[in-house]
């Protein structure tokens, strides 16, 4: 699972648990650099998703590697993101 914790307000911390559809141990993440509500993540079981913090949801990429995945990246385009 991925907790998310929003230090925005003074004096408060406010934690998101994202785990739908999360089945495996979470290897890596990584903020969308102009969407700060969409997230990438890794699993060690190879496969890679994307998780969008407001809406609460997340979904796994097409196909996956054999073996775990310890680093991500996005891309200029947000495609998958949006789902265009």
């Amino acid at each position: 699972s991925i907790r998310v914790w929003n230090t925005s307000s003074l004096g408060e911390c406010n934690t998101t648990m994202v785990w739908k559809n999360i089945t495996s141990k979470v290897t890596a993440v990584r903020w969308h650099p102009a969407d700060d509500t969409a997230l990438a993540f890794a699993t060690e079981d190879g496969r890679v998703g994307a998780a969008n913090i407001r809406a609460g949801t997340t979904r796994y990429f097409a196909g996956h590697h054999k073996g775990a995945v310890y680093s991500l990246a996005w891309i200029r385009s947000n495609a998958c993101v949006k789902g265009e």
